[in-house]
């Protein structure tokens, strides 16, 4: 569980043109962890509000410079944020947070669940 709220770190990439809005990922301290971009109208209700995600991969977003990869800064988990109708979940949109601060997870932290994606 992640709470979005609206980012306070500056964009480094120009606006989108989609109209989507960029939103921070906080969690524990109100730390911004990462980014993520949602539909405007997806906003209205569920801003500033704590919500699920599911991780789906590790990556960097430019290639490791000393070849000691695990130990450089800058992996990322990929995430995607969730709405659950039910029994079944459905995908909002997929952002990052930084690999190191996934342990800032609200509540008790990340959590183990089998997903089926479809």
């Amino acid at each position: 569980m992640f709470k979005l709220d609206q980012a306070s770190t500056p964009s480094l990439k120009p606006k989108l043109k989609s109209g989507y809005t960029r939103l921070g990922i906080f969690g524990n301290g109100d730390r911004e962890l990462g980014n993520i971009f949602v539909h405007p109208d997806w906003c209205k209700n569920n801003v500033p509000k704590a919500h699920e995600f599911i991780l789906i991969c590790e990556g960097r977003d430019e290639r490791a410079q000393s070849g000691r990869i695990d130990d450089e800064p800058g992996w990322r988990y990929m995430v995607m944020l969730v709405e659950w109708h039910g029994e079944w979940a459905e995908r909002v949109a997929v952002g990052w947070i930084k690999k190191r601060y996934l342990t800032n997870a609200l509540g008790d932290g990340p959590m183990w669940k089998e997903i089926i994606l479809g």
